[in-house]
């Protein structure tokens, strides 16, 4: 599996030949408007609501394919790049693509990334892709109250600030990051819990206590007696995750992070 995308070398111009020799080798048609890869991109707002317009998204695809070795029996790669925009339905498309395998990302300035990592594509027909969205940070702060453990329940308080002007309530989501060090975030983790929505408009606070089964924790290796580190933030309601180029799940949409607090794993039952 290959799991760095620009670490791999790319060899020049005899790697593009042999590529143009790989396409006549299985007969593609310069005409061919069928093979390829279409997909739609949706816009959301720090509200978590639609736009209207989804036009002008970049779409940015990172090919890597293995054409064969050389003679001293080194792969030689081709790292190919595509880029598009997409319409104002959000819809986006790369005709008679090159097969391989794609880390494509999704980007408008103003908006969250969001990304495919690991897709293969290997040019036999046409794939449309599951539909993405790009989403605005969401308008609020989050404090972290407190963590206990009472009776195999994990208690876990947190107030939200709704920080936007808008008169309008809004939907926000909360993101919980568990792990067993201090230095826990959104990319240093055990395991992540989403804790449903909260609902309120500008100028509000809101605060909910959400009571969760440990058995989740246990299945993802917090042992008991371990000490726990806990760590929270807001996302837009129209959440976004995605793998980046290293293996990392990443939540572009978070605010910025609660302070961390800390509880022991009891006995599990």
């Amino acid at each position: 599996m290959i799991q760095h995308f620009f670490k791999i070398i790319v060899i020049s111009t005899i790697v593009f030949t042999l590529s143009c020799n790989k396409q006549e080798q299985y007969g593609f048609d310069e005409n061919d408007t069928i093979r390829g890869i279409w997909g739609q991109t949706i816009l959301y707002n720090e509200y978590g609501l639609p736009l209207q317009n989804n036009e002008g998204i970049i779409v940015t695809a990172h090919c890597i394919d293995t054409l064969g070795t050389d003679n001293s029996g080194n792969a030689i790669v081709l790292d190919t790049i595509l880029s598009t925009t997409t319409d104002s339905k959000g819809m986006w498309q790369y005709n008679k693509a090159p097969g391989g395998l794609y880390y494509i990302e999704f980007w408008k300035e103003g908006f969250c990334k969001n990304s495919v990592y690991n897709y293969i594509y290997d040019t036999l027909r046409a794939d449309t892709l599951d539909m993405l969205y790009l989403s605005q940070k969401p308008q609020a702060s989050i404090i972290f109250d407190s963590v206990s453990v009472q009776s195999s329940i994990l208690y876990l308080s947190r107030t939200i600030s709704f920080n936007s002007s808008n008169t309008n309530n809004y939907m926000l989501s909360t993101w919980y990051f568990f792990d067993t060090t201090a230095q826990v975030s959104n990319t240093k983790h055990m395991y992540a819990y989403m804790s449903g929505a909260a609902i309120g408009k500008g100028g509000m606070q809101q605060s909910f206590t959400t009571k969760k089964p440990l058995d989740k924790l246990y299945e993802n290796g917090f042992k008991e007696g371990t000490k726990v580190y806990v760590t929270c933030a807001v996302d837009n309601a129209k959440y976004v995750q995605y793998y980046d180029a290293s293996g990392t799940i990443m939540f572009p949409n978070i605010s910025q992070l609660s302070a961390v607090k800390t509880f022991i794993m009891p006995k599990e039952n």
